[in-house]
């Protein structure tokens, strides 16, 4: 996800601001932008999801993403981009508990891009790496919730064994010497989702990864990340990142990669 990355390689391209109100358009764009709505109410709605905006959020757009945007009051600020090493199908979206360190680095980045004093393209640069690093600690801080002494036998067992595909849940529980009903109920309250669904994303989130080393094909990456179907894991790769396999790979490798690789 846009808000896990490390090492993202960006080009600014202008920082604007947008205030409509009663507004209902369908947008592409071939560029990336990250959006802090100031004041809004507004729905997203692209492929089979909508996504809520409100004041204070977050929002990161793909290039080349089509989607609509239905709003009573949308004001932002929004920083466009290019971006090299990094795909996403999906709109993603952030709340923050508390806007306004963010807020306040948006204003700057406008303030500077508007005045173009010497240097200032580097100024914002940093400014948008300096977003960035904030909104990743957020995240990650909400991924990564207390998790009760009683299960963390279980889940260091599910981050060592989660490319096995015989992996169970019961298997899991029994790494703590709890139930499984038990491990289960825990773990939701904990992780805010289920083992299975913690367990599929951390699967996909390693064949992203193997995906943009352009070293395996699509099946050897199924195999590796833990899926023993590979018409399955196109399934569940295309509902958790917004595209197939195919496509993410095609935009890691070059067409020659590509052509061997699937």
């Amino acid at each position: 996800m846009f808000f896990d990355q490390n090492d993202l390689q960006v080009k600014l391209l202008d920082v604007v601001t947008l205030d409509q109100e009663k507004s209902d358009t369908l947008n592409r764009r071939g560029y990336h932008a990250l959006s802090l709505r100031l004041e809004a109410d507004t729905r997203l709605s692209f492929r089979d999801r909508t996504l809520y905006a409100g004041s204070g959020s977050i929002g990161y757009f793909p290039a080349n993403l089509s989607y609509r945007r239905q709003t009573v009051r949308d004001r932002m600020i929004v920083i466009h981009f290019d971006l090299n090493n990094y795909y996403s199908g999906s709109i993603e979206m952030l709340n923050l508990p508390d806007p306004a360190p963010v807020q306040a680095l948006f204003e700057e980045a406008l303030a500077c891009w508007n005045e173009k004093k010497p240097g200032f393209f580097y100024h914002v640069t940093g400014i948008f790496y300096e977003i960035l690093a904030i909104l990743q600690q957020e995240n990650e801080h909400r991924r990564t919730p207390e998790v009760p002494e009683q299960i963390r036998p279980s889940l260091l067992w599910l981050e060592e064994h989660f490319t096995d595909p015989g992996l169970s849940i019961a298997a899991a529980a029994a790494a703590s010497h709890v139930s499984e009903v038990y491990f289960r109920r825990l773990f939701r309250e904990a992780m805010g989702l289920s083992p299975r669904q913690y367990l599929i994303g951390r699967r996909i989130s390693y064949a992203t990864a193997l995906l943009e080393s352009r070293c395996l094909t699509v099946q050897q990456v199924a195999e590796q990340a833990g899926f023993s179907d590979p018409k399955y894991f196109s399934t569940v790769f295309r509902r958790v990142m917004g595209c197939s396999p195919r496509a993410y790979l095609y935009h890691w490798a070059s067409p020659e990669e590509f052509a061997e690789k699937t």
